[in-house]
C-alpha cells in the first residue's frame, strides 16, 4: 500500500521574510562574540605579513647577491697552476675538479635560495588571502 505524502504548508512571503531576518540577527550575534578573535588574528596576520615582508626583502637583496658574487666569482676563475706545465698537470686536474664541484653546490644554493623565496612568496599569499575574507566579515558584521 502506497504512503501518501501529507501536503506542504506554503510559507507566506512575511515568513520567509522573518526567517531571513531571525537567522541575519543570530549571524550578527555569533559576530560579535567573534570579532575580537577574528580582530586578534588580523594583528597576527598583519605581523606575520611584516615579518615575511623584511625576510624576503633580506633572501632577494643580501643573500641573492652574495650567492651570485660568489657564483660569478667560480664561473671567472683563473687557475693558479699553469695548465700547459706537464709537472703541474695533476694539481691542474685537481684544480679543475674542485672548481666543478664548487660549481655544482653554487648551482644548488641557488636553487635552494630560490625555492625558499617561492615558499615565503606563497606563504605571503595565502596570508593576504586571509586577511582580505577577515577584513570583509569585520566590515559586514556578519
Amino acid at each position: 500500500m502506497a504512503q501518501t505524502e501529507a501536503p506542504r504548508r506554503v510559507r507566506t512571503p512575511e515568513e520567509v521574510v522573518l526567517d531571513r531576518e531571525q537567522a541575519l540577527a543570530e549571524a550578527r550575534e555569533k559576530f560579535g562574540l567573534e570579532r575580537p578573535q577574528l580582530e586578534r588574528r588580523l594583528a597576527d596576520i598583519r605581523k606575520e605579513m611584516d615579518d615575511l615582508n623584511g625576510l624576503l626583502e633580506h633572501l632577494k637583496g643580501p643573500t641573492m647577491r652574495q650567492v651570485l658574487d660568489n657564483e660569478h666569482r667560480l664561473n671567472s676563475a683563473l687557475s693558479p697552476v699553469d695548465s700547459t706545465d706537464p709537472n703541474k698537470a695533476q694539481e691542474y686536474e685537481m684544480w679543475a675538479k674542485d672548481l666543478e664541484e664548487n660549481r655544482g653546490v653554487m648551482v644548488q644554493v641557488k636553487a635552494s635560495l630560490e625555492e625558499r623565496i617561492k615558499a615565503k612568496e606563497d606563504a605571503r599569499l595565502k596570508l593576504r588571502i586571509e586577511q582580505g575574507d577577515l577584513e570583509q566579515r569585520t566590515q559586514r558584521g556578519y
